[in-house]
């Protein structure tokens, strides 16, 4: 099951290729990557209606079943390929994210401007997450990819109900000429529900190292992915787990796996080379578990091996490094659809 997720988006024609990195708010460059070992599975199938035995051949894999939302809110249109993209995107999250969340009302035209608002359209009732998503231009192609997090959490159980995406307009066009946009907007997608961006407030960070000075020990101390981390090892780790992204860069740091241990999984802060497939682990997967109000299904996760030595630097040219804001939550919101201030 590990190799659904693979066949599954093939199926959809979309290649999950990120080779992009959050850097600092202020514009600073992202960690070194490099390159590890990693099984991306077989996806491949037989074409024919039967085997040599007679028997048909199995089913291609359906996504798991699931009452998590997501409702996308654009402040400016996509192109058709793009929401094609955005699309997929949603489809992946929402498999392996399985619960549905309290409902709560959604009037995009109370939508606060530090959230993507105000907006046209009709009160939505979220039971899952809504995010406005700004295509526009930022600062010139090859400098800020955008921002993205949680920007109103549910005043009940502090779950993400509204996040933003914001993207440069001036780098759509390239990340889609080099196939790399489906993956870049997967990978944002996941701050938005709060990878990275909610593990502090939810007391899985230790030791920041934009707090405490590059070089911290930064971990995320999630019982459920220190597990899977356990399990992905090819040796031993004589740090703590599970390791997050310690450069001291806000924006990398503290809210990704760690680039030199985690090497090329989805969730790192950049991903070295324009490789075909970059794998979302059970590590990323349990790490949503985690968290107090999400329920997870696995069937999704492709198969990862953590290496045991630290990465060497990608040669140049290889990798493809961008900078981004970790958007960090700004309200909490009732289930009638009031924002209030978070004071936490």
């Amino acid at each position: 099951m590990k190799a659904a997720r693979v066949v599954w988006i093939l199926a959809l024609s979309l290649a999950l290729t990120f080779s992009a990195a959050c850097g600092d708010d202020d514009g600073g460059e992202g960690t070194e990557d490099g390159t590890g070992d990693t099984d991306p599975g077989d996806s491949t199938g037989d074409d024919t209606g039967s085997d040599d035995t007679g028997d048909p051949p199995p089913d291609e894999p359906e996504p798991p079943s699931s009452d998590f939302t997501i409702e996308l809110l654009y402040i400016v249109e996509p192109t058709p390929s793009q929401r094609e993209v955005f699309d997929a995107a949603v489809e992946v999250w929402t498999s392996v994210i399985t619960n549905a969340l309290a409902p709560a009302a959604l009037d995009p035209g109370m939508i606060p401007a530090q959230c993507g608002g105000p907006l046209d359209g009709p009160v939505l009732t979220v039971t899952g997450v809504a995010i406005t998503v700004d295509l526009s231009p930022i600062d010139g192609p090859g400098r800020t990819l955008g921002a993205a997090g949680p920007c109103g959490l549910r005043n009940t159980d502090q779950s993400p109900l509204l996040g933003t995406m914001i993207f440069d307009s001036d780098d759509l066009d390239v990340l889609e000429q080099r196939g790399i946009l489906s993956t870049v907007i997967l990978h944002e997608m996941g701050h938005v529900l709060g990878f990275g961006t909610l593990w502090e407030f939810e007391g899985f960070l230790q030791d920041p190292s934009v707090r405490n000075g590059p070089g911290s020990d930064t971990h995320f101390t999630g019982p459920l992915a220190i597990e899977e981390f356990e399990k992905a090892l090819s040796g031993t780790y004589s740090g703590a787990v599970v390791p997050v992204e310690n450069s001291g860069q806000q924006g990398s740091a503290d809210g990704h796996w760690r680039e030199n241990v985690m090497v090329d999984e989805l969730m790192t802060p950049s991903i070295t080379g324009f490789e075909p497939f970059v794998p979302m682990s059970a590590i990323t997967i349990a790490a949503f578990e985690d968290m107090p109000y999400f329920d997870v299904s696995y069937a999704l996760a492709d198969p990862f091996t953590v290496p045991t030595r630290f990465a060497a630097p990608a040669p140049e040219g290889e990798s493809l490094d961008f900078n981004c804001k970790l958007i960090r939550p700004k309200f909490e919101v009732s289930s009638a659809g009031d924002f209030y201030a978070l004071e936490r």
